[in-house]
């Protein structure tokens, strides 16, 4: 196992990238403002708003009352979400298992009797069942993985629930993500404005052209997907070197996180090169499909989902293997695909079972921030025009579906950092399974009641001995 900083090639790399991608995408931004076009729209829309702020103004109470209703709402529901998780979102996880089980072999069923006239394409429709049973043998032969990952969803509650600082880093993602999503988009428009006037011999409408196009797409998304990669799987490494401090019965902070996160800067972003190449190959493979339509387009889709499942199933772990056992890329990677065929059954039930206590819970969020838009827009019409009702109704329903879209921001905030210290747990979990819970934890007794009545099961119903190696259906 090599260990240390890692290279520092990759950030030498990354910074080379980022003033590559900031500098041309700045300027296409410049040229983009400067087109006749753009700035004829921006003048348009200046005058409007010139217009407008004066009538405005006389309302701009109600603009005051709905951002603060947006914020308030948004640090209530988050805190009332992460509260009811950290008490029900145990027995939640169990109701939506047998749930989605039963909805699976239904619906299943249901698309095989449709598709039944078309042959073989009624095959397909076996898929769900198929993932039902799953589902209902892991429920009656792994019911205590259930309930550790019902335990654990709980425990991440609590984690967020005392850790603050942990909201930064989606904070950091977003800003970063928004920002560099606009220079790619400049970029984009000023490669299709500019290409056939920097290579006039190339006609791009041809189908040779449209290839070549593509191919120089690809390219300029290559400094573009590497940076968001590094940045993001740096600043959430922040959130695993707290959430595994944590976990160690230690007080994290964030000067300590972000220190940890340094010593293995090297080998993060090395991961995220590595990340960039197999998702823009994946993008290479979706598009090329796409532009030749028909049944290969279909082939793309689908050879590009294989890719990334496997890609993802190999890294499930790694960055948490770089950040807590400060290994090197490659030894990370090996160490996430070994355990993650190990803990195939966690995995599945977090990538089916818990995501879909996360978004019962998110959607808790999104149903309140229904209520109270429409509550809003009821009121509000109340106050100009009591006696219309179906003016008040409509008007109610327009804020609901407007509050509903600022809805994804505290649930981006709640549920970003959830799915990270998820993920964190398992793997700490399995460094305490191979140290026979010999290393310092925050487990509280009820998680290792769980903990203990499954070994206790496994030794009764295995052989009548204690294993070398701790049982790996945990």
């Amino acid at each position: 196992m090599t260990k240390g900083k890692g290279s520092v090639v990759p950030v030498i790399i990354l910074a080379l990238a980022m003033i590559l991608l900031y500098s041309f995408g700045c300027y296409s931004l410049y040229l983009l403002f400067m087109d006749p076009v753009v700035a004829s729209v921006i003048d348009t829309i200046n005058l409007a708003l010139a217009s407008a702020l004066p009538i405005l103004a006389g309302y701009s109470w109600i603009l005051i009352a709905f951002i603060l209703l947006i914020v308030v709402l948004g640090f209530v529901l988050a805190l009332g979400v992460l509260l009811l998780m950290r008490r029900a979102a145990s027995g939640v996880l169990k109701v939506l298992w047998i749930l989605q089980a039963i909805v699976n072999i239904a619906l299943g069923v249901i698309i095989f009797i449709f598709l039944l006239p078309f042959g073989l394409l009624a095959l397909v429709g076996l898929l769900f069942p198929f993932m039902g049973v799953i589902q209902l043998l892991i429920w009656f032969r792994r019911r205590r993985k259930i309930e550790r990952a019902g335990k654990l969803v709980e425990f991440t509650a609590s984690l967020l629930l005392q850790e603050k600082q942990m909201f930064l880093v989606p904070l950091v993602i977003a800003i970063f993500s928004i920002f560099t999503g606009i220079l790619m988009v400049a970029t984009y428009i000023a490669a299709y404005a500019y290409l056939p006037v920097i290579f006039p011999t190339i006609d791009f409408a041809s189908e040779l052209g449209s290839w070549i196009f593509l191919g120089i797409q690809i390219l300029m998304e290559i400094p573009y997907v590497f940076v968001y990669f590094s940045v993001f799987y740096v600043f959430d490494g922040v959130n695993v070197s707290i959430a595994h401090t944590w976990w160690r019965k230690e007080d994290p902070n964030l000067r300590g996180a972000l220190g940890e996160v340094r010593s293995v800067a090297g080998t993060i972003i090395a991961f995220a090169g590595v990340t960039t190449l197999v998702a823009v190959a994946i993008s290479a493979v979706r598009r090329s499909g796409r532009k030749q339509g028909g049944i290969l387009a279909i082939v793309g889709v689908i050879l590009a989902r294989i890719i990334g499942m496997i890609y993802r199933f190999i890294t499930y772990f790694t960055l948490p293997a770089i950040i807590i056992e400060k290994r090197g890329l490659k030894d990370s990677i090996v160490r996430s695909a070994k355990t993650t065929w190990k803990y195939m059954v966690d995995v599945y039930i977090a990538e089916t079972g818990v995501k879909t206590t996360f978004s019962f819970f998110g959607g808790l969020l999104s149903l309140g921030y229904l209520v109270a838009g429409f509550a809003f827009g009821f009121i509000l019409g109340f106050l100009f025009n009591p006696t219309d009702t179906l003016g008040l109704i409509i008007l109610g329903i327009v804020f609901a579906v407007i509050f509903l879209i600022f809805a994804a921001i505290p649930s981006y905030f709640v549920f970003r950092p959830l799915n990270t210290a998820y993920n964190t747990f398992m793997f700490c979990y399995a460094l305490d399974e191979e140290s026979r819970f010999k290393l310092p934890s925050r487990l509280p007794k009820e998680y290792r009641d769980v903990i203990e009545a499954a070994q206790a099961e496994f030794e009764a119903s295995g052989k009548g001995r204690r294993m070398e190696e701790p049982p790996s259906e945990w």
